[in-house]
């Protein structure tokens, strides 16, 4: 299985006298898709794909004022606009939003589930990021900007990509085919989920991405439908290595290092939402930590 996807081979197999041939007749990604209906909903009646952990922290972007939020940064560059049905219209005039969620003091971010319903209006980019496991991406102090980063592309294919240090990435992993249809131009629910699980006493990590599809009703609105579809899965169990130049060799890290702790600075760090060069309208940004599944 790839991402909720199953890779199918088609085998005929014809006998003559002693001998048995295989032809592969055809072979195809025949559609069979995980689609997860919680039972369970966040204050903005998003389904949660897992539950949030006992006293954990939850985060929600507040719709009637986003930048009121103390809590809510990097945000000096970024214009907003509320459209007519509730949401807010975001562009910047660097051309790079990196909206960021702040960890209160002494708490951090560790294994996260974090959500946005987002709909790409004008574009040269055409991608939505969100991600966490570090702190904000600063020239100034490259060590705290470690990322496991989810990407859903605007021709529907969805993706991971580490950043070990700032801002060295490695090559994307888990690249599927979330959805058929382009993402432009209509809103589409977005979910990353990050958590650590260990295997023969040892730690690693688990991304896995989620869209909630077909959301956007004729009149051109969101309407929720918390069908969320797994998209991309990826494990880091190491290997996953950043050849880039900009790896600092000074942050003590290697450079397939696995970003098995919440990063960031001494006291806090972010979960984060990401466009470049794009005009994007945005509702209900949420993270919540989780409790991810039992491991051994």
């Amino acid at each position: 299985m790839f991402g909720g996807y199953f890779l199918i081979v088609v085998v005929a197999i014809a006998a003559a006298a002693s001998a048995t041939t295989i032809i592969i007749v055809a072979s195809q990604y025949f559609l069979q898709t995980r689609i997860i209906h919680p039972s369970i909903f966040d204050k903005f009646g998003i389904g949660e794909i897992y539950p949030t952990k006992a006293g954990g922290m939850e985060w929600y972007v507040d719709m009637a004022y986003p930048k009121s939020d103390p809590f809510f940064r990097n945000l000096d560059d970024i214009q907003f606009s509320k459209q007519p049905d509730g949401s807010w219209q975001i562009y910047s005039t660097n051309g790079q939003v990196r909206m960021e969620a702040w960890s209160p003091q002494n708490e951090k971010w560790l294994n996260v589930e974090i959500t946005e319903y987002a709909k790409i209006v004008n574009s040269t980019n055409h991608l939505l990021q969100m991600y966490s496991r570090g702190g904000n991406h600063i020239y100034s102090n490259p060590c705290i900007g470690s990322a496991y980063k989810a990407r859903l592309y605007g021709d529907g294919t969805a993706t991971w990509i580490k950043e070990v240090t700032f801002p060295a990435y490695t090559e994307e992993r888990g690249k599927v085919q979330a959805t058929e249809k382009p993402v432009d131009d209509r809103w589409v629910g977005f979910k990353a989920v990050i958590y650590n699980f260990v295997e023969n006493g040892k730690t690693y990590v688990r991304m896995e991405s989620y869209i909630d599809d077909d959301v956007t009703v004729p009149d051109g609105n969101l309407v929720v439908k918390n069908n969320w579809k797994l998209a991309s899965v990826v494990e880091d169990k190491g290997g996953w290595t950043t050849d880039n130049n900009d790896f600092d060799p000074r942050c003590g890290v290697d450079r397939d290092a696995i970003l098995a702790t919440p990063g960031g600075s001494a006291m806090q760090n972010i979960v984060a939402w990401r466009t470049d060069n794009t005009t994007w309208d945005f509702k209900y940004l949420t993270a919540r930590e989780i409790q991810p599944p039992a491991t051994n």
